[in-house]
């Protein structure tokens, strides 16, 4: 039993070390949908219409490659691609993705693990090992993984293409639990991958949601230091972590407020939780959606209920605000909490 969890504490390392490597290539191709949307027609829409593409249809094969590189290096890179382009053709999606990635690192480490003379080790990592790994990873593909994955990915979008009222609230309820918690950990990252492998089916609303819950707890955190004018709850630290959380909460990033999670777990978890819901709810609620993922802010031009998804942010990024600086009043209020010459005591 001991041997099986960590196995899976293994395979979910490679999993969320593959989609860090893998979020660069989706925010390009983000950006280039972006510019390619407002652009009149041209060479030059064409032209980011092409990398959006890439980025966005294409990076299922980077994130094969990143989680057999991360598993095993230099070695699996080879295979992983030319199984990660059968992959994508075979529109196996982001989940099929993360099984191929794994079947590929497996592979290639069992291969690597064969023992031979000094002499034979370069030829065999070389030519032996990406020769196999290709043809049998894409016969895999093929036999065993193409027909249920694409089954599995279709029954979900059916499923989410049929949820409306109440049920898209409940969704978009666990979603923004499930961003709020961990803030870029894997269950963070679990739900993003959800919203994008949606995109990828034409269902974009999840991915609308997501971006905006992605924004709320760097934003929330940041506007409670930048209400604490009188510096009586934040030490100097957390007040320049704050500025710059405020800041990177626009771009999307909810890591910014991993220190102030951190420094009240007990509290700053839930409340996260709490108001990336009421956040997800409402977008789910009143159904906005939107063509371009980056944020209710820059993506104000191609959204159906703009002023809506705005004022829903807004609202939830004060909410969120007020209760973290009503919980350090409540600590300091009990000598939990002291500032004295600019540092906190709890």
């Amino acid at each position: 039993m001991e041997k099986f969890k960590k196995v899976l504490n293994e395979m979910k390392g490679y999993i969320v070390t593959g989609i860090g490597y893998v979020l660069p290539v989706i925010i390009v191709g983000g950006i280039c949908m972006a510019f390619a949307t407002f652009l009149p027609e041209g060479e030059l829409k064409t032209i980011f219409a092409s990398i959006s593409d890439f980025g966005l249809k294409k990076y299922d094969i980077f994130l094969i490659m990143f989680i057999a590189h991360t598993m095993v290096p230099k070695v699996s890179l080879a295979p992983a691609f030319f199984v990660g382009l059968y992959a994508n053709s075979m529109e196996l999606g982001i989940f099929g993705a993360l099984i191929v990635g794994l079947l590929v690192g497996y592979m290639c480490r069992f291969l690597s693990n064969v023992k031979l003379k000094e002499s034979g080790k370069a030829l065999f990592s070389m030519v032996v090992i990406p020769i196999f790994v290709s043809i049998a990873g894409v016969f895999v593909v093929h036999y065993l993984l193409h027909a249920p994955v694409v089954y599995f990915t279709k029954s979900l979008t059916a499923l989410l293409q049929g949820m409306a009222g109440s049920n898209a609230v409940l969704l978009g309820v666990v979603l923004g639990c499930m961003i709020g918690f961990d803030l870029g950990g894997p269950v963070n990252k679990v739900a993003g991958l959800f919203a994008l492998s949606m995109v990828t089916e034409g269902i974009r609303w999840p991915m609308t949601l997501a971006c905006a819950a992605y924004m709320l707890p760097s934003l929330g955190a940041g506007l409670a230091t930048l209400l604490d004018r009188k510096k009586r709850y934040f030490d100097k630290d957390e007040q320049i972590a704050g500025k710059s959380a405020f800041i990177m909460g626009f771009l999307l990033l909810s890591e910014p407020a991993i220190p102030f999670m951190l420094a009240d777990p007990a509290f700053m978890i839930p409340v996260n939780m709490l108001m990336s819901a009421i956040l997800c709810g409402g977008y789910a609620f009143f159904q906005i959606t939107s063509t371009v993922a980056l944020g209710p802010i820059f993506s104000f031009g191609v959204t159906n209920h703009p002023f809506i998804g705005l004022l829903l942010l807004l609202a939830c990024t004060i909410g969120l605000a007020l209760l973290i600086l009503l919980r350090r009043k409540t600590l300091l209020a009990k000598g939990e909490l002291e500032i004295i010459d600019d540092e906190v005591l709890a």
